[in-house]
């Protein structure tokens, strides 16, 4: 998928020749994308790190203005909740993984075609009110994923297990009343759990 992002480049640098893709990571095709890069004449415009060590990784988020990614493969979409918790932008290929991580022209842009990712880039580097309230809208959905919110989030299925539980063993306490037809709940309003009782 880096072979994607380099060929975007190089039509990026057609319309802003003020721009850097670095690219963070290793792996076996590393030399090979290298070379790619040196024959599309994009070497100015694109930089390998090579293999960093993962407590140096958040200080590249920090350089940059937007995160961009080809990947289609991604399962948990790590790398996305860094760069968004970053203060980034997105730029990704559309993937349905991506849903409520991706807010197409909240938090950044999808696309399918090189030109909806020149466009993406451009429109974040170059507008800066869309840049500033993508940035913002980023933050904003990484705290989603952050550890207190997970944790509610987990605390909160095992309270909703256990109310449902309790409620299956005392169904018989939920009683409707004959004047209005109204239901009462046996447990607090805020759970909106109850079962009408035939």
């Amino acid at each position: 998928s880096i072979e994607v992002l380099i060929d975007a480049m190089k039509e990026v640098v057609k319309e802003n020749d003020n721009v850097l893709c670095l690219i963070v990571g290793g792996g076996p095709q590393l030399e090979e994308l290298k070379e790619l890069v040196k024959d599309d004449h994009i070497s100015n415009y694109v930089i390998f790190t090579g293999p960093k060590p993962s407590n140096e990784v958040p200080s590249y988020y920090h350089l940059s203005n937007v995160f961009v990614s080809a990947s289609i493969t991604e399962t948990q979409g790590l790398t996305y909740i860094e760069a968004m918790a970053s203060g980034l932008p997105l730029v990704c290929r559309k993937d349905p993984c991506l849903y409520g991580v991706l807010e197409e022209g909240g938090n950044g842009y999808s696309y399918e075609s090189i030109q909806q990712f020149v466009s993406g880039v451009q429109r974040l580097l170059e507008e800066k009110e869309i840049f500033e309230n993508a940035r913002q809208h980023s933050r904003k959905i990484a705290e989603e994923y952050g550890t207190k919110r997970f944790g509610k989030r987990v605390e909160s299925c095992y309270e909703k297990v256990l109310l449902e539980r309790e409620c299956e063993k005392n169904e018989s306490a939920v009683i409707c009343e004959e004047s209005t037809g109204r239901l009462k709940k046996w447990s607090g309003e805020s759970h909106g759990y109850a079962r009408r009782i035939s």
